[in-house]
């Protein structure tokens, strides 16, 4: 659980809460929160934050099979990873701005990938990207 091995290292620092919150960077009540359990899914940069004052890996203090959702976001937009999948699709996008010879940034680059890699996914075209949707939304994208 969280908040005993956090309670755990804290005493082996010989701070208080207070004074370990100042020394590691949180916002007052942060770790207080963890501990008494009111926060029991802390977010991300609370955790690096105290990793890297204890200076310990991360992972100390989330469980493997833990989660970390993003606000809002209902369980049913979760997608496993496939990794044959994310090669086809970037290896489809390379294709295509290699072949239309148009400037694209980075930011957008992501978002092509992001989109059709999840649009694929959630299809169920197992190991397949959606061309059809692919080149839809370059186009798109694009301003094609």
């Amino acid at each position: 659980m969280l908040s005993i091995k956090l309670k755990e290292k804290l005493e082996e620092t010989g701070l208080s809460t207070v004074a370990f919150e100042k020394k590691a960077g949180l916002k007052r009540g942060a770790l207080q929160n963890i501990l008494r359990g009111k926060s029991k899914h802390p977010r991300i940069d609370i955790l690096t934050a105290i990793s890297r004052y204890l200076n310990c890996p991360i992972e100390d203090f989330v469980e493997e099979s833990l989660l970390i959702k993003t606000k809002n976001v209902p369980e049913s937009d979760f997608i496993d990873w496939d990794q044959s999948l994310y090669i086809k699709t970037l290896e489809f996008i390379s294709k295509f701005l290699k072949y239309t010879s148009v400037p694209i940034s980075k930011k957008d680059i992501s978002e092509c990938i992001e989109e059709i890699y999840i649009y694929s996914s959630k299809k169920g075209k197992k190991q397949n990207i959606d061309k059809h949707f692919a080149k839809w939304f370059l186009q798109k994208k694009l301003n094609l």
